[in-house]
């Protein structure tokens, strides 16, 4: 993925949720129903996933490692909260309130996805953060 997506606002000290459709060449799952796109990453395709979380100035934030089993799919999510993402996605991820401890600011998620054949596959957010009085 190329992309940058714009995400929805999030509250400082809040969770937030993240959803994609990642695909590769080198994945072993259905075509995409985006055909420029490879095909659909599957659990079985994922090494590893880090999810980081960077301020506006480009400083590290917070890094986290889920496992594959609590946020991929193997089939193409189109329904519930994915049918926000054109075509449907097989991430999801609840991003936890420490990816964004100060309002005011934009904060930039990082996904990367190793896949078995050595391959990343990167999403990017730039999520704008408001700020909490009593936060």
């Amino acid at each position: 993925m190329a992309d940058t997506f714009r995400g929805e606002k999030a509250f400082e000290d809040t969770p937030y949720t993240i959803m994609a459709r990642f695909c590769a060449r080198a994945a072993t799952g259905s075509a995409s129903p985006n055909q420029t796109e490879g095909n659909l990453v599957l659990k079985a395709d994922v090494t590893s996933i880090t999810v980081k979380a960077y301020d506006a100035v480009g400083d590290l934030i917070t890094s986290t490692t889920p496992a594959e089993n609590d946020v991929w799919f193997d089939t193409l999510q189109t329904t519930g909260v994915f049918a926000r993402i054109a075509r449907g996605g097989n991430f999801l991820y609840d991003c936890p309130a420490t990816m964004f401890p100060s309002g005011n600011e934009m904060v930039r998620l990082e996904v990367t996805v190793i896949l078995t054949s050595g391959e990343p596959v990167r999403a990017l957010w730039d999520v704008p953060v408001i700020g909490l009085n009593q936060s």
